[in-house]
């Protein structure tokens, strides 16, 4: 409130006034510094969300390997034809009887 008479007041309020203006400013000032750096401020919103991105994809890739695996687990328990292709392929094995060829270059004796 600002008196525009020249009885002396006018300076004493409009002191008043701008010492307001100073405290609402730096409470407004403070204010905004906590609502952006704060502990539930923007920046840890922002970090959350990105987190959360994170994650979900982490929980994404996860399922899809959790079905690949479910998948080769059910071949493996019902397909003899799979499992046969594993040894074969994996771990060399080969049936009775039966006469393995091999023309790769690394096993060439010279």
């Amino acid at each position: 409130m600002v008196l525009h008479g020249r009885a002396g007041g006018r300076g004493r309020l409009a002191s008043e006034d701008r010492r307001l203006v100073a405290v609402g400013t730096g409470i407004l000032i403070l204010l905004l510094g906590w609502l952006l750096a704060g502990p539930y401020g923007l920046w840890q919103l922002y970090d959350v969300h990105r987190q959360r991105a994170q994650v979900t994809a982490q929980i994404e890739d996860s399922s899809r390997a959790v079905a690949e695996l479910s998948q080769e687990l059910e071949k493996l328990e019902n397909d003899p034809a799979f499992l046969e292709q594993i040894a074969r392929n994996r771990f060399g094995l080969v049936r009775p009887n039966e006469v393995v060829y091999d023309f790769s270059k690394t096993s060439r004796k010279k």
